[in-house]
C-alpha cells in the first residue's frame, strides 16, 4: 500500500500510522502540535515529517526498530522512549541496525521542538 500524505497549516494534529499498511509516509505542516503514532513496518518504511514552528512528539511502539534523524534551524530534540537514546542529532533503538522491519524517520523543521516517546 502505498503512504499517506497528510498536510496542516497552523493547529494541534494527530497522525496514527499504528494500524496503517504503509510502505511509506509524507507528513507536512506549519505551525502547532503535531503527534505521530508510528507503524508496525513490513520491511524498511522512511517516514519523513516536515514543520516550520512546531512541537512534534513522535511515538515509538513497543516492538518497532526505528531511528529519528532530524535537521533544520533551531531544534531540540529529546526521548521518554527508554528504548531511544538521543546521540548526534538523532535517536535510534538498538536494534534497528540490524532489523529489516524498520521505521527511519526524517524531521526538517524551523524552530522546533521535537519529543520520542
Amino acid at each position: 500500500a502505498g503512504g499517506g500524505f497528510p498536510r496542516g497549516g497552523a493547529g494541534e494534529f494527530f497522525v496514527a500510522l499504528r494500524e496503517v499498511d504503509a510502505s511509506d509516509a509524507s507528513i507536512e505542516g506549519g505551525a502547532g502540535e503535531f503527534t505521530v503514532v508510528l507503524p508496525r513496518p513490513t520491511g524498511s518504511v522512511p517516514v519523513s515529517i516536515e514543520a516550520g514552528a512546531a512541537s512534534v512528539t513522535i511515538e515509538v511502539p513497543d516492538g518497532v526498530e526505528a531511528r529519528v534523524t532530524t535537521r533544520g534551524g533551531a531544534l531540540s530534540l529529546s526521548s521518554d522512549n527508554a528504548r531511544l537514546e538521543v546521540r548526534n542529532g538523532g535517536a535510534e533503538t538498538s536494534g534497528y541496525a540490524t532489523a529489516t522491519d524498520r521505521v527511519t524517520v526524517s524531521f526538517e523543521g524551523g524552530a522546533a521542538s521535537v519529543r520520542i516517546r
